[in-house]
């Protein structure tokens, strides 16, 4: 697999970041959803990231 990590600079692409921590975070950790998310995700300062697989053109990763 080739991943291609870029920043996010789209509402689409955050909604896959967004989709990819409920993802793992929530449903696979069990973590409570009012805590994944939380202002630092919306602070002009926060940079999120995607990895997007590149062979299945998918995102797979996310990171702030």
């Amino acid at each position: 697999m080739t991943l291609l990590v870029t920043c996010v600079k789209t509402p689409d692409e955050w909604e896959k970041a967004r989709a990819i921590r409920m993802q793992v975070f929530i449903h696979e950790d069990t973590f409570d959803e009012e805590g994944e998310f939380d202002a630092d995700d919306v602070h002009p300062s926060a940079l999120h990231f995607i990895g997007t697989d590149v062979e299945q053109n998918k995102v797979v990763a996310a990171a702030r």
